[in-house]
């Protein structure tokens, strides 16, 4: 889901696909969690985390936090409407993005209301 969004924004928009993944990936995570919590929390290594004893909800929230950590010591820190994403332009990406093969092979099923309710959460 995380590229097909970001391929939706840099085909539109004309934005970097990499800052794109950057500021779409903690998000799409959060939304995937639930369905494939196991595969996030292996890189709890590698994210200086330990998840024992945490609830679910827990793992997500760290998980989610220390990809919203990295990403800012990056300094991607912009919002999509910074970037010359137009409010209008929100449902467009997600219809776009819905339909792209990426969408395929993303855990969670996705339609492109939700798709938009997270273009939205970074606007």
């Amino acid at each position: 889901l995380v590229h097909a969004m970001a391929h939706s924004l840099g085909g539109l928009c004309d934005l970097a696909h990499g800052d794109c993944n950057a500021l779409l990936l903690e998000k799409v995570v959060a939304f995937n969690y639930a369905e494939a919590g196991s595969k996030y929390d292996q890189l709890a290594p590698c994210l200086e985390l330990a998840l024992e004893n945490c609830s679910e909800a827990e793992r997500a929230a760290l998980i989610v936090e220390r990809i919203s950590t990295l990403r800012q010591d990056l300094g991607i820190t912009q919002r999509l409407r910074s970037m010359g994403v137009g409010a209008d332009d929100i449902r467009r990406l997600a219809g776009f993005a819905n339909q792209d093969p990426c969408v395929a092979t993303n855990p969670r099923g996705v339609d492109p209301e939700m798709i938009a309710a997270i273009y939205q959460a970074i606007y």
